[in-house]
């Protein structure tokens, strides 16, 4: 398989999975609207921000912890041995 066709198949996929979410949102939005009461949707809310959250600390929260951590554990260890220097 070539490159050109991998990079098409990959973008194609993205496009459809991004159509399905949005899709599903402006679907799923009028019923609930319609079919539940105020406590109802505000528990569905919740739960979506919940879940909204969720993805967008899974996106990259954890790699810019990891890479903070350990320039602070590295800043540690050098000021540590430039007093065991002195």
């Amino acid at each position: 398989m070539s490159l050109l066709k991998k990079i098409l198949i990959t973008h194609y996929y993205v496009l459809v999975g991004t159509i399905h979410r949005f899709g599903s949102i402006v679907l799923v939005t009028p019923l609930i609207l319609v079919n539940y009461d105020l406590v109802e949707q505000s528990f569905w809310w919740l739960i979506g921000n919940i879940i909204g959250f969720a993805l967008l600390a899974d996106s990259g929260f954890g790699s810019a912890l990891v890479r903070a951590v350990s320039y602070f554990r590295a800043a540690r260890i050098q000021a540590s041995a430039e007093r065991g220097r002195i």
